[in-house]
């Protein structure tokens, strides 16, 4: 494994990839979307409660044939590393899905 400022090369099921440490400008396009994303695909969308299977190609390398052959528990691990690079986006992303009124 390697780190530099915002990356981190890891190895997970085989593959070598790089986890990436998302900009602003980044994580705000990741939640406003593109509009192309509005099919539902309830295997990539709902076996992560914090991400989709798609977003993963945001904060990876990864290419989505990668993340196909991916068996759920390594792309937990995947998932564990995203968040260690990226711990202030997905704390908001838990602040954002309390009601409001509530810190």
């Amino acid at each position: 494994m390697s780190e530099v400022a915002g990356r981190k090369v890891v190895s997970i099921a085989g593959f070598e990839f790089t986890i990436k440490e998302l900009t602003v400008a980044e994580v705000r396009a990741l939640i406003l979307g593109d509009g192309l994303d509005s099919e539902v695909d309830v295997a990539g969308d709902f076996l992560f409660e914090e991400i989709r299977l798609r977003d993963l190609l945001a904060f990876t390398t990864l290419t989505k044939a990668q993340v196909e052959q991916m068996l759920p528990s390594q792309l937990a691990e995947v998932l564990d590393q995203c968040k260690a690079m990226n711990r202030h986006f997905f704390a908001m992303g838990e602040r954002m899905s309390r009601p409001r009124g509530r810190p």
